[in-house]
């Protein structure tokens, strides 16, 4: 690896957590704002009340009462989008009439935001702790007919560096196995250092997807991101928030996310970065990760199997070099092991390229990684006569020179052919 330069940018920077600035919004129920669902100001920020409940009420000890035993909510979640930045902690004091029974979750910005609280009969504060932005919702979930009473409000923010009296610390984790093991919504910082060996395996629009030796991610969305390029070294501090689309870890950027911190470098003597091989049981061990599965026997042009399971393929990149597989017909098929939310997961086709090294120019480079090729099984093993211009791969994708090739079996034109 490029020790010598990753140290030069690391040399003045400790493994510490980030710190930036927070402030307090605090609100105690000394009325009954609610009469109804609806929308009211507490403290300056609105929050709106979705329920069923048929009566409300006001208790000087125990707050704002939704519901009873003859009128309960069976539904109710207070929310608000009335918070810039990132929430580090939300308290809500709360609690219910004898005989209650429930749960109160919280989501910040769409993602669970600690752990589920069970609701007693004592009036009490729960904590929530994350850090997380964007809508806050205190959901509900009642489970008997009784009146339910909410006290106080507290909701710990950094304003978008407005200022603030005192600080919220944003964790710290090396390597992606430990991001990736984070709980969706929770922000932190990454680093990377020299010995993750963290590597660029594709980029596409905003999103570039990163391997470690630990696992692998997708930088997703990211505006603020320098621009990356397949086979790159990737080392250094970044801030985001963990996440996934579909099954896929992402990092998505947060008003925190600053990439000063993070060194991007062409690679000089190590290895390209190559497609690992797998089975289609394994692609849930490898989402956001380049692979390659062999002896794939497609149903259709999306749809096969090899020994161990099935394999969906979708060309979502528009990638070069990929043609449209044929029902029947056997393919070793490389691309990153990605899913949505609809679809589930798939494996998406890539193709990579390696650059002359300029730190290096003897290492090999102009290897060419192909996203689809034919197998063995269906059209056999062919034989064809080459020539010093003809393009010539492995069978990892690779492209070789075609001068001088040893006894083995190589790719033209999508085919297998022995020499």
């Amino acid at each position: 690896m490029m020790k010598h330069l990753h140290l030069l940018v690391f040399l003045m920077l400790s493994l510490s957590a980030t710190h930036v600035a927070a402030d307090e919004y605090n609100y105690e129920f000394t009325s009954a704002p609610f009469s109804g669902a609806g929308t009211q100001s507490l403290g300056g920020i609105n929050w709106t009340l979705t329920t069923n409940a048929g009566y409300f009420g006001y208790n000087s000890t125990n707050g704002q009462q939704i519901g009873s035993k003859a009128n309960p909510a069976t539904e109710l979640i207070l929310s608000t989008s009335g918070f810039s930045g990132t929430i580090s902690e939300i308290d809500v004091t709360t609690g219910g009439a004898s005989g209650y029974a429930g749960y109160l979750n919280v989501t910040v910005g769409g993602n669970a935001f600690g752990n589920t609280y069970t609701v007693t009969t004592t009036v009490t504060q729960a904590t929530f702790t994350g850090n997380a932005s964007g809508e806050i919702k205190l959901i509900y979930s009642p489970t008997s007919a009784k009146a339910l009473y909410i006290k106080a409000i507290r909701v710990v923010y950094s304003p978008d560096g407005n200022g603030g009296d005192g600080t919220i610390t944003i964790p710290m984790v090396q390597g992606l196995a430990a991001f990736n093991a984070l709980a969706d919504g929770t922000e932190a910082q990454l680093y990377l250092g020299d010995e993750d060996e963290a590597r660029v395996t594709f980029v596409y629009g905003k999103n570039a997807y990163i391997r470690d030796n630990s696992g692998a991610i997708c930088f997703y969305g990211f505006d603020k991101m320098p621009a990356m390029a397949y086979n790159q070294h990737i080392a250094g501090y970044i801030t985001g928030q963990k996440s996934t689309v579909g099954n896929m870890p992402v990092l998505k950027s947060t008003a925190n996310t600053n990439t000063t911190l993070l060194a991007i470098a062409e690679p000089v003597t190590e290895p390209n970065v190559e497609p690992r091989v797998i089975t289609s049981a394994e692609q849930s061990q490898h989402y956001a990760d380049w692979v390659t599965i062999n002896n794939i026997t497609m149903t259709d042009a999306n749809n096969g199997t090899d020994d161990m399971g099935v394999v969906k393929v979708v060309n979502s990149f528009n990638t070069s070099h990929y043609t449209t597989p044929v029902a029947g017909q056997v393919y070793t098929i490389s691309g990153i092991v990605n899913s949505t939310a609809t679809d589930g997961d798939r494996l998406s086709p890539i193709y990579n390229k390696t650059v002359t090294r300029v730190g290096n120019p003897t290492f090999p480079t102009d290897a060419e990684f192909l996203p689809i090729s034919l197998s063995m099984g269906i059209e056999g093993i062919l034989s064809i006569e080459i020539t010093e211009s003809t393009p010539v791969y492995d069978l990892m994708g690779r492209r070789v020179n075609p001068t001088n090739l040893p006894k083995g079996i190589y790719i033209v034109n999508g085919k297998k052919y022995v020499k």
